[in-house]
């Protein structure tokens, strides 16, 4: 068991979580729906790019809902779906990532 606000959340746990999520969605646009045709998009896109289809799916989503940058640290920064480029957000602070 461990100890009181030893959680690896700040010493809030729980509710440090809930109050960041309230505000998150206090000025942020309600999520957009994976549809039927989002998941087609997925699966094309991971057809057509060698994605898996968790990659392929948040791609798709982006796009769908307009995005032109996805930041991830799971895709190569800087490929390009359509109007949508992938970003490495620690990439230009040269902060590895990656497990070895």
């Amino acid at each position: 068991m461990r100890p009181a606000g030893a959680g690896g959340v700040g010493s809030g746990g729980a509710g440090e979580i809930e109050a960041a999520l309230r505000d998150i969605l206090a000025v942020m646009e309600p999520p957009l729906p994976v549809t039927p045709e989002t998941s087609v998009t997925a699966r094309d896109l991971a057809a057509t790019h060698d994605l898996c289809f968790t990659d392929a799916l948040i791609i798709a989503a982006a796009l769908g809902a307009g995005c032109t940058t996805l930041l991830t640290e799971e895709l190569q920064s800087g490929r390009r779906f359509g109007d949508l480029t992938v970003t490495k957000p620690f990439e230009a602070y040269g902060i590895a990532t990656s497990m070895p």
